[in-house]
């Protein structure tokens, strides 16, 4: 009996630990999401790319959050554009999200980041999609070279390839959309 009792306190002082071991890790991610979060805003060149392959690797909901809000405030800067391509799959509903913007300059990083992604961005092909009736020519440009790394394209998409690439008023655009036919025997 007085085993069991000294098994059952040994098996609660475990447990105690474990909570306490699993919060201090909690923690410390935190605390290393808020110091690689200001070196990307703070940092050298150098520091910064260091600390967008560290946020990357913690994938935590605020290090991904926070790495689109950097995009989205700055979508030429190559650090957050990196920062994007290292997160992979955990990035495309924050580019989806700017393919939508109202912004050009945002739109066209996003598509651009998504074509970088290649079979990463399947789940944006029906954003791309529509992305190549936006209004600008690097938009549907960018939406269209991304097909050429994205597994699956919708029956929509392939029409819209299909006029672009005979009908499109910019002759990169019609250039790039008449390959990806090609290529993929569309």
């Amino acid at each position: 009996m007085r085993r069991l009792k000294l098994r059952k306190r040994s098996a609660c002082v475990l447990a105690v630990i474990a909570v306490s071991l699993a919060i201090s890790v909690s923690m410390r991610r935190e605390v290393a999401v808020e110091v690689y979060l200001w070196t990307l805003k703070n940092g050298s060149y150098d520091a910064q790319l260091n600390a967008v392959v560290k946020l990357a690797k913690l994938r935590t909901s605020r290090s991904i959050s926070e790495t689109c809000i950097l995009f989205e405030n700055s979508p030429s800067d190559s650090v957050y554009r990196s920062a994007l391509i290292e997160l992979g799959t955990d990035a495309v509903p924050c580019l989806v999200r700017n393919l939508m913007s109202d912004n050009e300059d945002n739109r066209i990083a996003a598509a651009s980041l998504l074509r970088s992604l290649g079979s990463d961005a399947n789940d944006a092909t029906s954003a791309l999609g529509y992305a190549l009736f936006d209004k600008s020519d690097l938009v549907r440009y960018w939406a269209a070279y991304a097909f050429r790394y994205i597994d699956s394209i919708g029956p929509g998409a392939v029409d819209r390839l299909k006029d672009l690439a005979e009908h499109d008023n910019n002759s990169d655009v019609r250039l790039i959309a008449e390959q990806v036919v090609q290529e993929r025997g569309l």
